[in-house]
């Protein structure tokens, strides 16, 4: 929970990437995680993302009910993608609910130590945004697959214990809830932001890792990048303030017939708009001749 809303700029433990948001910790042995990510959204409406690092089941229900959080509730669901070598698994595997259609799922790339270090012990480990933990070592990494969306610092991160104190953790238990902590902030800004808008910004202001060569095996694997929080907060504002009327729907007939309806089915000639002309041929020149009398 510390690494997406510890408290912040206190001069006391860690900072986290969530500022000033609340927490909801849930844990309920009768719940799955998508009964539970069912019940958070419906029963408290201040929940607008949920975090599950954990895994669970690749049901066609639990895929069913994810997107019911999510296109019914309004509640973006972020999730681990999974720990490869940490959990003894195949590294490209599937892992639930990280990989269904409805839910970000968040693998892990290095951030302690600069690209290039080399240790005392002649050791290069924890590069930033390198996806292995252990340099040119493919045994050391977390899930890459097609499923994953994003990737976030998830080696040697800063978070909170039980017991008050605080440590570095691995694992992408730690990654996605650096993500859910940034939609959290565009929650903030944009209070109107749908899931689907959520996840087009987080991927589309992502920063690209695959020129890196220790990444190029993983190409497609690693989703859109690694997780830029200014950017994707930045963004949703920029889009809140250009629009603060999110709800506002305008539409244009295509023709008498059209009451805006997708998709449109009522209007035979889609470019023969009595509202819109449209063009595919260049206006040419006009010319004139000019006679002057006397």
């Amino acid at each position: 929970m510390g690494a997406a809303a510890a408290d912040t700029n206190n001069s006391f433990g860690i900072v986290s990437i969530g500022y000033d948001s609340s927490l909801i910790p849930f844990y309920n042995t009768n719940f799955f995680h998508h009964t539970a990510a069912l019940y958070l959204a419906e029963n408290y409406d201040e929940i607008k993302v949920v975090n599950i690092s954990m895994s669970g089941t690749s049901s066609y229900v639990a895929g069913l009910v994810f997107k019911t959080v999510w296109e019914d509730e309004g509640v973006t669901i972020v999730a681990a993608a999974g720990n490869g070598w940490q959990s003894n698994s195949d590294g490209e595997a599937y892992y639930y609910p990280a990989s269904f259609e409805h839910v970000i799922s968040v693998s892990s790339v290095g951030s302690q130590n600069k690209y290039g270090t080399v240790d005392e012990n002649n050791r290069s480990y924890d590069w930033k945004d390198v996806h292995q933990l252990h340099v040119n070592n493919p045994n050391y990494t977390h899930q890459h697959n097609d499923k994953v969306d994003l990737v976030a610092p998830g080696y040697s991160v800063a978070t909170t214990t039980g017991h008050n104190g605080y440590r570095l953790s691995y694992g992408t238990s730690f990654a996605s809830p650096m993500v859910a902590g940034t939609v959290a902030l565009m929650y903030e800004v944009y209070p109107g932001i749908t899931p689907d808008e959520v996840k087009q910004i987080l991927q589309s202001t992502a920063d690209d890792i695959y020129h890196i060569p220790e990444n190029q095996p993983y190409i497609g694997e690693l989703g859109a990048g690694r997780l830029n929080a200014y950017a994707a907060v930045l963004t949703a504002k920029c889009i809140y303030e250009d629009n603060p009327n999110p709800d506002l729907d305008l539409m244009m007939q295509n023709s008498k017939d059209d009451f805006g309806v997708e998709p449109n089915t009522e209007t035979d000639v889609i470019w023969n708009s009595p509202d819109i002309w449209v063009r595919n041929q260049p206006d040419g020149h006009l010319y004139m001749d000019v006679l002057f009398f006397k």
